[in-house]
C-alpha cells in the first residue's frame, strides 16, 4: 500500500510540472472503452428541507452499534426532497446501468472526481438514497474524504467514531455505522483525524480489512473519496477498492484534467466503472463521449 501511495505522489508531481490548459466551455469529450453514464444533476434551486421522521431499522449487520441521524437532509439531496423529480430519475438510470454490470448486483465503488467542486459528494449522497429504494438490499455510504468530511456534513451525521478510527485500529465497522431515516441506508463518517496523519493512516493494512468487511455485510458500498488530482488519497483508496465511479461537471471540468485523473487511477490499477456528468444544462448526444 505504501508503494502505491509513493507511486501516486510521484505521478502527481510529474503532472504538476505540466501546464494545465484553460477550462473549455464545451462538454468533456473522452475516448472511452468503459461504460459511461450521464446524469442530469443541476443542483440549482434549493428545496425546503423535509421533516425527518424516526423510522425502524431493518437488515442491519449483526452486532452493529448504530445511531439514528437526528438532523434533516440538506437541500442538495434531491433524491430525498424531490423523489419524483428529474434528478432523482437520472440517478435511477445510473443505478440501472450499474446493476447491469454486476451479475449479483453487489458492488463496492469509490466515488471521485478529477478536481474539487464537481459534485462527487452530492452524487454519492443522492446515489445512496436511490440505491436504498430497493428494500431487499442494504447500502452503505462512507465518508473517505478524510481531509474535508463533506459527506458527514451533507447527511448531518453525528460526530462519532468513523473511518480514521477504524484505520487506527481503535474501532470496528459495527461501532461506526450510523442509521439514516431510510431503513436500509447506513452512513460511516470520516471520524476524528488530523490532516497531517491522513496519508499514513491510508497506508495501513486496516484499509483493506475495512473494505472487505463492508463488501461482506452490505450489498452496495459507496466511498466518497477526495479528487484524484488534488491528493494521492484517491489512488490509495482506489487501489484497495478496485473500482471507481468518476464524477465530471459539465462546462467546468476540462478534458486534460479528466485525462490526468484517469491516468493516475489506472496507474494504481483502478478500473473506471463509469462516468457521471453533472450540471447538464442541455441534451448531449451519446457520441460526444467517444473519441472521434
Amino acid at each position: 500500500m505504501a508503494n502505491v501511495f509513493r507511486a501516486m505522489k510521484r505521478a502527481q508531481q510529474e503532472q504538476h510540472d505540466v501546464p494545465m490548459a484553460a477550462p473549455t466551455s464545451a462538454p468533456v469529450a473522452m475516448e472511452w472503452d468503459e461504460p459511461v453514464h450521464a446524469a442530469v444533476a443541476a443542483y440549482d434551486p434549493p428545496v425546503p428541507e423535509a421533516r425527518v421522521v424516526q423510522t425502524p431499522v431493518l437488515g442491519i449487520p449483526a452486532g452493529a452499534d448504530t445511531q439514528l441521524l437526528s438532523g434533516g437532509h440538506y437541500p442538495m439531496l434531491s433524491a430525498h426532497h424531490d423523489r419524483g423529480g428529474t434528478i432523482a430519475e437520472q440517478f435511477r438510470h445510473i443505478r440501472t446501468s450499474l446493476m447491469s454490470q454486476y451479475p449479483d448486483q453487489r458492488f463496492v465503488l469509490m466515488v471521485t472526481s478529477a478536481d474539487p467542486g464537481e459534485g462527487k459528494t452530492v452524487s454519492t449522497g443522492n446515489m445512496g438514497i436511490i440505491l436504498a429504494e430497493r428494500q431487499d438490499r442494504t447500502t452503505l455510504v462512507m465518508d473517505c474524504d478524510l481531509r474535508r468530511a463533506s459527506l458527514t456534513t451533507l447527511f448531518r451525521s453525528k460526530k462519532m467514531l468513523g473511518v480514521t478510527d477504524m484505520l487506527r485500529g481503535q474501532a470496528t465497522l459495527a461501532q461506526c455505522i450510523q442509521r439514516t431515516i431510510y431503513p436500509n441506508l447506513y452512513v460511516v463518517t470520516a471520524g476524528t483525524g488530523e490532516r497531517g496523519e491522513i496519508a499514513e493512516l491510508l497506508a495501513r493494512p486496516e484499509l483493506e480489512d475495512i473494505i472487505s468487511q463492508a463488501r461482506t455485510q452490505f450489498d452496495h458500498v459507496l466511498m466518497d473519496a477526495p479528487p484524484v488530482n488534488s491528493v494521492a488519497d484517491a489512488g490509495v483508496l482506489g487501489h484497495a477498492v478496485g473500482e471507481a465511479l468518476m464524477i465530471v461537471r459539465m462546462n467546468k471540468t476540462n478534458r486534460e484534467s479528466v485525462e490526468r485523473a484517469v491516468r493516475l487511477l489506472k496507474a494504481a490499477n483502478v478500473k473506471i466503472a463509469g462516468m457521471v456528468l453533472t450540471h447538464q444544462k442541455y441534451f448531449v448526444p451519446n457520441y460526444i463521449y467517444k473519441y472521434s
